[in-house]
């Protein structure tokens, strides 16, 4: 499938400086779906610029796997001599805010000491004594302080399954320096939507690239300095040449825009091969058919016509607008509401991911919980309708002519009684 991005030979520029300028080339994949998402023949073609350059395959979003599922990823790309870390681009709250707010509590209580101080110039000798103390509590516990930064920093060295912080990716950059006094620069390269901008923001801790959950946001290639010595360079996202990949497939995993799909069958269908049904029935509060006690063959058609009666979603002929309720259960999909890992070589994929059946309301017979279910449609109305149904309640829904009045006739019935005739 030839997409948007193999076209466009700019985006192809830009991949090419980012190589060019950076030494330590990143590849950023998606912690779901990462051979998908990395490609061999580029960490080929940056060894063929540049045998100095080291390359680095970032698995961003590894909140989505549990510890379990990110050790057997960590052993699979060992045995493959790839060099890995586990990230997660989610903004979390870092233990620096708390020592600013220490350190300046106690400089005020310094200052009110030292203002308690001036205000008591007759008792010279005993405010010495006093100043003395505390200058001793001070130090004391400036250096219990200093103790325990020290025990922080020197804590043992992160595994291979740990999610990085975004010191130890700094770390972790300045471990592939030749030499300590040596200015690095660390492109990242990847598909688009896998959170290249993202993960730029959060090593920043600011907001300095502009982010959009539509895949192609970022066009140009651009800089920023981390630090004094490492230089991120974030470059557009490339979807790289794939033959086992559809076009289906990558609007699934987010790399084409969702808003401009215009079949949405066979995308869903690759859906359900990867979701249960029981997982769609229970986020989504669907019935679906069953047949014995066991769930019936599960088409698109079936799945999207459940879905958008039940949310309402009917278009002007009063069918269920099937394309709306599948960009939302796209969208969920792609954001890890509907979480699907796939296993790497070697491990059983319903081992390595099981979706828990979710213990619900229990029902004696099908009749029942159909019953139910058309009892929450209606309670599931949007304010809208409700709004629209008041309104056109109180309107005449007759024609109306524009124009003057035209006089009506009036006929005589008996003619004996008209005026006119007896003139």
């Amino acid at each position: 499938v030839v997409t948007p991005y193999e076209k466009n030979l700019e985006f192809w520029r830009q991949l090419w400086r980012v190589i060019e300028r950076s030494d330590l080339v990143i590849q950023i994949v998606d912690s779901r779906h990462p051979l998908l998402f990395r490609s061999q023949d580029l960490e080929k073609y940056v060894k063929e610029v540049s045998t100095l350059k080291q390359t680095l395959v970032l698995l961003n979003k590894a909140d989505f796997l549990t510890e379990e599922q990110r050790k057997g990823w960590a052993e699979y790309l060992t045995k493959e001599n790839i060099n890995f870390a586990f990230f997660s681009a989610i903004s979390e709250e870092g233990p620096e805010l708390g020592n600013e707010t220490n350190t300046e509590v106690g400089e005020d209580d310094n200052e009110g000491i030292s203002k308690s101080d001036e205000e008591e110039p007759n008792l010279e000798d005993e405010d010495k004594t006093n100043a003395e103390v505390d200058e001793d509590d001070n130090e004391g516990s400036s250096k219990s302080d200093e103790d325990g930064i020290e025990k922080q920093i020197q804590k043992k060295p992160p595994s291979n399954t740990d999610v990085l912080t975004c010191d130890q990716m700094v770390a972790l950059f300045r471990s592939y320096k030749r030499h300590q006094t040596e200015d690095i620069s660390v492109g990242f390269i990847g598909y688009p939507n896998v959170g290249k901008s993202s993960t730029i923001n959060k090593l920043v801790q600011s907001k300095k690239v502009k982010v959009s959950e539509t895949p192609g946001k970022t066009k140009h290639f651009q800089t920023l300095i981390l630090t004094d010595d490492i230089t991120l360079c974030d470059c557009p996202g490339l979807v790289m040449p794939s033959i086992c990949n559809s076009k289906a497939g990558m609007v699934l995993q987010g790399i084409l825009p969702i808003d401009q799909l215009k079949d949405h069958v066979p995308v869903i269908t690759l859906l359900l091969s990867f979701i249960p049904q029981h997982v769609l029935e229970s986020k989504y509060g669907l019935v679906l058919p069953r047949e014995i006690g066991v769930y019936a063959k599960l088409t698109s058609e079936i799945l999207l016509t459940a879905a958008g009666t039940q949310r309402g979603f009917m278009t002007a002929r009063g069918r269920p607008d099937q394309s709306r309720v599948a960009r939302i259960l796209l969208k969920d999909y792609v954001c890890g509401k509907l979480l699907y890992c796939e296993a790497p070589p070697g491990l059983d994929q319903d081992i390595f991911h099981k979706h828990e059946m979710e213990v619900g309301r229990v029902w004696k017979d099908e009749a029942d919980q159909q019953a139910e279910a058309r009892r929450l449609q209606q309670e599931n109305k949007t304010k809208a309708e409700q709004i629209d149904n008041n309104f056109f309640e109180g309107m005449s829904l007759g024609a109306h002519a524009k124009g003057k009045k035209s006089k009506k006739k009036t006929k005589v019935v008996n003619t004996e009684l008209d005026s006119k005739q007896h003139v």
